[in-house]
C-alpha cells in the first residue's frame, strides 16, 4: 500500500510538471505568434502552477492577471519575491475577487501602466499606489467606495472608471489634469465640479447618479467630446454645454423633467439641441444669467484658485479670494492693536499689509490694461490686413 502511495504521488507530481511545461510551451508560442497574451495569461490555472512559473508567464506576457480567484488578500511577500520578475509588467488585473484594498503588494508593480480592481469590495485604496508613476489606467467600478481615494491624485492618470460605486462627491478630480476619460455613472452625485482644469477631458458618464443640473463651466472645456448625464433629475441643459467647442455626443434621456431644451430635442442630438437655443435665445440668456450669479459664490472661488494652479493669467475667482486674505490680515492686525493697546510692531504690520495689498491691486490693474491694449492693437491690425486684403 506504502508502494501505492509514492506511485500515485509520483504520478500527480508529473502531472502537475506536465501540465506547467504545456501552458510555458503555450505561453511561448503565444508570444512567437505575437497575439492572444492577455486572455491566454487569463486562462491559465495559476493554482496549478508553482508561484516562480506564475511570476515568469507574467513578466513574459506584461500582465499578471489574478481575476476570478476569490482571492481575500494577496501576500505582498510572494508578489514581491523576485522584483527582476516584476520589470516588465504593465498590467495587474485582481477584478472579480473579494479583496476590501489594493494591497500593498502593487507598489512591487513600478512598471505597471493598467490596474483593474472592479468587482470587488473595496472602501478605501493603500498609498503603495503613490509609487507606481507609471500607472494611466485604473478601473475601481463595482465596489463600495463613498469618496475619491486620496492617492489617485498623486497619479498621471488619463482614464478613471469609477462607476457603480456610491460617491457623493468628486472633489479632488480637477487636480487630475492628464485625465482624458472618466466614468463615475451610478453613483450617488447630486453635484459636480466646474473640472475646468480638466482640459483633456474627452468623455465624461454621469449616468444614473441625482444631478439636478449640469454646470455650465463643462462647456468651457476644450476637448470634451461625449457627455453622458443620462437618468438623473436635471431640468435644463445649459447654452454653453450644448455649445461646447468639441462636443459630438450629449445623452440626456432618462431625466423626467428635463424641460429646456424638451426631452424630445435633445434626444434627437447636439445638432437639433444647438437649433432650438437659436430660436430660443432667452432661454440661454437664462443661463448666463444664472452662471454669473453662481459665479460670485465661495465654490465658484475656489474653483478659481484652484484653475489658477494650471491655468495662466488671473482669474475673479483667485482676484477674490486674495482681497479676502489680506482683509481677515487688516482687521486680524487692527484687532491685535486693540487688544494689546499701542505697540510699533503693531503698526509697522499694519502698515505693511495695506501698502502690500495696494501695491498688489495696482500690480494686477496694470497686467489687465496691459492684456487690454494687447488685445486693441490686435483687433487694430486685423482691421488694417483685412482693409489691405
Amino acid at each position: 500500500d506504502r508502494r501505492d502511495d509514492v506511485f500515485v504521488s509520483v504520478v500527480v507530481e508529473q502531472a502537475r510538471r506536465l501540465h506547467v511545461v504545456r501552458q510555458k510551451q503555450r505561453v511561448t508560442q503565444a508570444i512567437k505568434k505575437g497575439q492572444g497574451l492577455y486572455l491566454l495569461v487569463g486562462s491559465c490555472d495559476f493554482v496549478t502552477m508553482d508561484n516562480t512559473v506564475m511570476m515568469e508567464t507574467a513578466a513574459a506576457t506584461g500582465a499578471l492577471v489574478l481575476s476570478g480567484k476569490a482571492l481575500d488578500t494577496i501576500d505582498v511577500a510572494f508578489v514581491g519575491a523576485d522584483p527582476d520578475l516584476l520589470r516588465d509588467i504593465h498590467e495587474f488585473d485582481v477584478s472579480h475577487n473579494n479583496l476590501d484594498d489594493v494591497s500593498d503588494a502593487v507598489m512591487y508593480l513600478r512598471a505597471v501602466q493598467c490596474v483593474n480592481a472592479s468587482h470587488n469590495a473595496i472602501q478605501n485604496l493603500c498609498m503603495g499606489l503613490a509609487g507606481l508613476t507609471s500607472l494611466t489606467s485604473i478601473d475601481l467600478s463595482h465596489n463600495l467606495l463613498e469618496q475619491l481615494p486620496t492617492v489617485l491624485l498623486s497619479l498621471p492618470l488619463r482614464k478613471v472608471n469609477l462607476s457603480h460605486n456610491a460617491l457623493t462627491s468628486l472633489d479632488g478630480i480637477p487636480m487630475l489634469t492628464l485625465l482624458e476619460t472618466l466614468d463615475v455613472g451610478h453613483n450617488k452625485l447630486t453635484n459636480l465640479p466646474s473640472l475646468t482644469s480638466n482640459t483633456k477631458l474627452r468623455v465624461l458618464d454621469v449616468q444614473h447618479n441625482e444631478l439636478q443640473k449640469l454646470p455650465a463651466a463643462l462647456g468651457r472645456l476644450p476637448s470634451l467630446e461625449t457627455l453622458d448625464a443620462s437618468s438623473n433629475a436635471l431640468t435644463r441643459v445649459p447654452l454653453a454645454v450644448a455649445t461646447a467647442p468639441a462636443i459630438k455626443q450629449l445623452i440626456t434621456s432618462g431625466n423626467p423633467d428635463l424641460a429646456v431644451p424638451p426631452k424630445e430635442t435633445c434626444d434627437k442630438g447636439v445638432a437639433e439641441v444647438r437649433e432650438w437655443f437659436d430660436a430660443h435665445p432667452e432661454a440661454g440668456q437664462a443661463d448666463a444669467d444664472e452662471d454669473d450669479a453662481g459665479s460670485t459664490d465661495v465654490e465658484g472661488m475656489f474653483d478659481g484658485v484652484v484653475n489658477s494652479v494650471f491655468e495662466p493669467g488671473v482669474n475673479t475667482g483667485l482676484l477674490r479670494f486674495v482681497a479676502i486674505v489680506f482683509l481677515l490680515l487688516i482687521v486680524t492686525v487692527i484687532g491685535a492693536a486693540v487688544a494689546i493697546g499701542p505697540n510699533i510692531h503693531v503698526v509697522v504690520m499694519l502698515v505693511l499689509s495695506i501698502g502690500l495689498a495696494v501695491s498688489l491691486a495696482w500690480f494686477v490693474s496694470e497686467l489687465q490694461k496691459q492684456d487690454n491694449d494687447t488685445d486693441d492693437a490686435a483687433a487694430e491690425g486685423a482691421v488694417a490686413k483685412a482693409k489691405a486684403d
